[in-house]
């Protein structure tokens, strides 16, 4: 046999034996892989934790995307355990809540605008809010201020259709309106006189989250404000908007101090947009406890709280010149009672309009 000959033979079973070998060892072995990041993935999806996703290195599984709690964690790791006790790799797995999203909504008639600020879990929940806004309201007439975050889970979904259905009932309010809304509330401002849209816009926002909490303020009777004070018209709609604002969401504070939580950062906002459509009028705010504690106690916290609304306010663009903080400590409870409602009732921030400057 010749040399050339003997070489062709030793190419052909040389082929041939590795052809054999990569289906023989190689090929079951991705097809394990390939099985345990399937059922690993399916795991997840049957847990509603699909918008996580397990990536398989042999039997080694790599969990990433958000979890929105330690819960859901732990769900998501057993989930992946498909083979036993099969190591599971969950550093890349990030910690997030759907509750730190809020978006807030103001809205004009005449000329007909609405800006939309806040955060969002992510770029695709905002560009579909933006899309839902731009076709009721016109492309030209939104104004966009929202930041998208990088969160992705099963709740981001109900979010967005939230969002999407609660724009739509401003343009139904008279004159200016606004809704401030995280995922489990809902809470409009402004003058209305349809006395069904209440009820269609809870409607709609119970059909996507049936414990969604949705707060309107009462219908207006007459299109004329009336009032039996001798106050101006302006100064009594900047006070009832005022009013409205802080009827549905209370400023917040951490606990025993005079540090305003970062969860009240939007509600100041709005609170200095109101207070700029009447800057003819002084500002006070007044800051109130309940009466567990020392009074002299509560009496020094309550001032220093209304202090750090003012300066807060000051730092959004009311002038200085309108404001005082004013502390009331335990002397002007709304409630009598002992109860946790209580005490929470009468630990508040009362803001009251004043004579003209």
């Amino acid at each position: 046999m010749s040399s050339t000959l003997k070489w062709i033979i030793s190419f052909i079973l040389f082929f041939i034996f590795g052809w054999f070998y990569i289906y023989v060892f190689e090929k079951p072995h991705e097809k394990i892989e390939a099985k345990v990041q399937y059922q690993a993935n399916e795991n997840l999806k049957a847990k509603g934790l699909g918008h996580l996703k397990a990536v398989a290195d042999g039997m080694d599984l790599t969990l990433s995307g958000n979890a929105s709690s330690e819960e859901q964690r732990v769900q998501a790791v057993e989930a992946c355990k498909v083979c036993g006790n099969n190591p599971v790799d969950d550093s890349a797995l990030k910690l997030g809540s759907i509750d730190k999203y809020n978006v807030v909504a103001t809205h004009s008639k005449s000329p007909k605008k609405i800006t939309l600020s806040g955060i969002v879990p992510n770029e695709d929940v905002k560009n579909e809010i933006l899309s839902q806004a731009n076709s009721l309201y016109g492309e030209g007439n939104v104004t966009n201020r929202l930041v998208a975050d990088n969160f992705q889970s099963e709740e981001t979904e109900i979010f967005k259709d939230l969002v999407k259905s609660a724009i739509g009932p401003l343009d139904n309010f008279d004159g200016d309106s606004s809704f401030n809304l995280n995922f489990n509330r809902t809470n409009y401002s402004g003058k209305y006189f349809d006395d069904q849209l209440d009820d269609r816009a809870r409607s709609n926002l119970n059909g996507i989250a049936s414990n969604h909490e949705v707060q309107f303020p009462e219908h207006a009777i007459e299109v004329v404000v009336t009032t039996t004070t001798t106050e101006p018209v302006a100064k009594v709609n900047c006070q009832k908007k005022i009013n409205d604002l802080l009827r549905g969401e209370k400023i917040l504070f951490k606990t025993s101090s005079a540090r305003i939580n970062s969860q009240s950062n939007i509600l100041l906002q709005n609170l200095a947009a109101a207070l700029a459509e009447c800057p003819a009028y002084g500002v006070e705010v007044g800051g109130h406890t309940d009466k567990r504690g020392k009074a002299a106690f509560n009496l020094n916290l309550s001032k220093q709280r209304a202090s750090s609304v003012k300066a807060k306010l000051i730092n959004l663009g009311v002038s200085n010149t309108r404001v005082r903080a004013v502390g009331y400590g335990e002397t002007r409870p709304l409630a009598d009672g002992n109860s946790a409602s209580d005490y929470a009732q009468n630990r508040r921030i009362e803001i009251k309009l004043q004579g003209e400057l």
